[in-house]
């Protein structure tokens, strides 16, 4: 049935011309102009990916709205489109949406298509790059309270290459008003939930066996603390935001380990990598240990403990019972590193000596848990 589709088609494409050998000639190289993926679909590509999405609508007489939600975008049809599938809310409601994006080599124009739950129509527009690079699009939106449609136009365009915006602008009282700002920073899961694909062990003692030391069961990541070393991921990230969870093992009465940030050389410390490392232990979430790095923070004198040790602020059950689940954010910006634990700034640093490197989870001595490591990329302008 679709062989004799695109049969049909090709014939269409042909009607009316005469079947001369030129003629035939001309038809099949637009036909292939038509159909081939060119520079502006590897453009396209740059979309595709994991995104975290902030939302702002601003509505005339009501103060700005906030958001966030989740896209992931890949490229469909051997390359010819990019298709996006995200999820969100609106005035507290949960929304989903879908847009195909593409490139028409015919008419030498962009279109987007979106649709979403909070409508049964569709919203169409077409557009072109800008003397900026910015992509500018223009369309026609049908919905309450113009059903007669009224113009819309949505301007898309990238920060840096993990931080792409899009500002949506509606036709009132004769002049275009932004009403919408969205900006989507690149996600990068650390942790597939199934493997240590990305990640490499390194052992303390050259030469120990590590294979037994990390395993993943059931989605979830786990360390048993012998032999001592660390997993590092085998790329560098820098402006970020991580999520971690993780827990000690039911029944265990907790014990040691870090998340090491800003990870290069190996061999600094008793065999640790020179970083900094953000704190695990039990009792100690969100301390900094500067393992050959350094970093300042406010009170500092008073808060250190040692030479290398800074301690965190905040209160002091801020981890859940050992065994529970706890959450940990830690947003690495520039020369700073801000640390939450479950919701609570406990750490807060700046004039950081490093800005950059991999990422490493401590083997210890203690049986610990992971089950989320998602970073979120960030410009370097936020």
């Amino acid at each position: 049935m679709l062989n004799r589709f695109l049969t049909i088609i090709s014939v269409a494409f042909l009607v009316g011309c005469p079947l001369t050998a030129q003629t035939q000639d001309e038809a099949m190289a637009a036909m292939v102009k038509g159909m081939t993926p060119g520079p502006q679909h590897a453009e396209l590509a740059k979309g595709a990916g994991l995104f975290a999405v902030e939302t702002t609508i601003t509505m005339p007489g009501l103060p700005p709205m906030t958001s966030t939600g989740e896209a992931e975008a890949r490229m469909i049809l051997g390359g010819r489109f990019l298709e996006v599938d995200a999820t969100g809310s609106m005035m507290g409601m949960p929304t989903a949406s879908k847009v195909i994006v593409g490139y028409d080599n015919t008419r030498e124009l962009y279109f987007a298509q979106a649709m979403s739950t909070t409508s049964t129509g569709t919203m169409n527009s077409t557009g072109r790059p800008d003397d900026e690079g910015r992509f500018v699009y223009e369309g026609t939106i049908y919905e309450f309270p113009t059903p007669e449609g009224r113009p819309f136009k949505h301007v898309n365009y990238w920060l840096d290459d993990n931080t792409q915006v899009m500002d949506v602008y509606d036709w009132i009282d004769e002049a275009w008003v932004q009403v919408v700002k969205q900006v989507w920073h690149r996600k990068v899961r650390l942790f597939d939930g199934r493997s240590l694909t990305g990640w490499t062990r390194v052992p303390l003692q050259e030469g120990s066996d590590m294979s037994a030391t990390w395993s993943v069961e059931d989605g979830v990541l786990i360390c048993r603390g012998k032999p001592g070393g660390y997993i590092r991921t085998d790329a560098s990230f820098s402006n970020y935001e991580l999520e971690l969870e993780w827990r000690w093992a039911p029944g265990s009465k907790g014990g040691n380990s870090g998340l090491l940030v800003h990870t290069s050389s190996p061999n600094e410390l008793s065999g640790w990598p020179r970083c900094l490392e953000v704190q695990l232990q039990a009792g100690s979430a969100g301390d900094f240990w500067q393992i050959g790095e350094s970093i300042v923070v406010d009170d500092l004198e008073s808060r250190k403990n040692g030479s290398r040790n800074i301690k965190r602020t905040g209160p002091a059950d801020v981890e859940k019972t050992l065994g529970a689940w706890n959450h940990m954010r830690v947003r690495c910006q520039g020369d700073q590193v801000r640390v939450w634990v479950n919701g609570q700034l406990v750490n807060d640093g700046r004039d950081g000596s490093a800005n950059s490197g991999a990422i490493c989870l401590q083997s210890e001595g203690a049986e610990i848990h992971f089950r989320r490591a998602d970073l979120v990329m960030l410009s370097g302008e936020d």
